[in-house]
């Protein structure tokens, strides 16, 4: 979308470029809170879907993984893992979830 010259993303248009969110994914836990944390973030924002940050330590904002229990993970929808865990070459790792 173009606005004043600028291109700018829509809830719609982002919406539409991720196939894989559904109606149900209102609520959403961001696993780790670097730079890719950031841009989830931005998207979650234009999208309007509440999220909460998951962390190794526990801040404004951000809750640690000691902190996570079943209840917590049943009531967001959407698992966004951000952090290292799982990436080249440790692929079969995973971060640590009740």
């Amino acid at each position: 979308m173009q606005r004043n010259g600028r291109s700018g993303a829509t809830r719609n248009s982002v919406r539409n470029a991720n196939p894989f969110l559904k109606a149900h994914h209102t609520h959403a836990l961001i696993l780790g809170t670097g730079g890719a944390a950031a841009a989830v973030e931005w998207v979650l924002q234009k999208l309007k879907i509440q999220y909460q940050f998951v962390s190794r330590k526990e801040g404004d904002h951000v809750i640690s993984y000691n902190q996570l229990n079943a209840e917590t993970i049943a009531s967001h929808t959407l698992l966004i893992n951000t952090s290292p865990v799982g990436m080249y070459p440790n692929v079969n790792e995973a971060p640590e979830l009740p």
